[in-house]
């Protein structure tokens, strides 16, 4: 059984709604960890890059069910917790938050950044004019800040 749920026959919208991120983004994490979470052992059935990455996002993005993520990559949970701290264990390095550092002061000038967080939704109260531009993809009024 393919542990990566099949993501060509998926809609970007639908790799955004299980993962939070998009193809690019993903294949960027790849990119950015894979000399990092390299398998050790290649030959024994190790997870690939993508997977353990794969895992540690829909964890994230749907909260601590580690046994609901690996249901859906074909693996058990005593498999997920050590993905988890691996993968975010390397996000969260300083030699990546250095990096990140310098990359955001050669952007924007912003000193000591190491990342930024989007799309949060504050909730309205339906206003009474142009009240279609206020209502998210759940059908819910709110402020995209």
């Amino acid at each position: 059984m393919d542990r990566i749920p099949n993501l060509d026959q998926l809609l970007e919208s639908e790799i955004i709604d299980i993962y939070k991120f998009d193809w690019n983004g993903i294949n960027f994490l790849e990119e950015l960890l894979g000399a990092y979470i390299q398998p050790k052992d290649p030959w024994n059935k190790a997870l690939s890059v993508k997977q353990n990455i794969l895992i540690t996002l829909r964890y994230l993005a749907t909260g601590p069910i580690q046994l609901n993520d690996g249901d859906i990559h074909g693996v058990s949970q005593p498999t997920v917790s050590p993905i988890l701290t691996e993968v975010i264990e390397v996000l969260s390095s300083p030699t990546l938050c250095e990096r990140n550092a310098l990359q955001f002061h050669g952007i924007a000038r912003f000193p000591k950044v190491i990342g930024a967080i989007d799309n949060t939704h504050i909730h309205v109260v339906s206003p009474h004019e142009q009240e279609d531009i206020y209502v998210n993809r759940k059908g819910v009024h709110t402020i995209n800040v």
